[in-house]
């Protein structure tokens, strides 16, 4: 069938027993995505932050699925589960999970995900965390956010790492891949511009 998301923000991940099927941003056209076949439908909605360069956008600041998902041209009547990921105690988050270890390369089906790492520092200086290769996610050091990168889209290829968030010793580092996950990062003492 044909699904149709007529209204939605920001962007939505749209997934079929977990292989990715298309990825639909609020200033594109409206379209229509092929579902091959039955199974566990998944939309992923990513809140990208607050419009400030829209005038229709900045009058309705509502994030979601705003109108009912259709299917044929069919309201998709079904029971949704959603669920919010909140990181706004990152530290308290991601102690909580089971991490476990994976190789993802070599696949070219991605789904959002969280990557942990770690690494020994002896000095405290500021930094920038280089994510060249990775595609658009969100990335943490020892709990706190470094903020948000978007490699295809913006000229920042690294986040500024303030000194003080930097111990004595092991450090932990998160990153939130929403794409396609890159091979290194890399911390390294200057920015990089394109």
């Amino acid at each position: 069938g044909k699904l149709g998301i007529p209204f939605f923000q920001d962007r939505v991940h749209v997934f079929l027993n977990n292989t990715h099927l298309d990825t639909l941003y609020r200033n594109d056209k409206p379209k229509n995505i092929s579902i091959p076949g039955k199974g566990l439908l998944t939309l992923f909605v990513e809140h990208m932050g607050r419009v400030n360069f829209d005038p229709v956008g900045m009058k309705d600041t509502r994030v979601g699925i705003l109108e009912q998902p259709l299917l044929d041209g069919k309201a998709l009547r079904t029971m949704w589960t959603m669920r919010c990921h909140d990181f706004s105690s990152a530290t308290v988050q991601f102690n909580r999970l089971k991490w476990r270890k994976r190789s993802i390369y070599g696949s070219d089906n991605y789904t959002p995900t969280l990557f942990r790492s770690s690494f020994q520092e002896h000095k405290y200086a500021d930094t920038y965390l280089n994510l060249d290769g990775w595609s658009k996610g969100v990335a943490w050091i020892n709990g706190f956010n470094l903020g948000r990168y978007w490699n295809a889209n913006h000229p920042q290829h690294t986040l500024y790492v303030p000194g003080p968030r930097i111990h004595k010793g092991t450090n932990s580092l998160v990153v939130l891949e929403l794409d396609a996950p890159g091979r290194n990062v890399v911390l390294q003492d200057k920015p990089h511009f394109d």
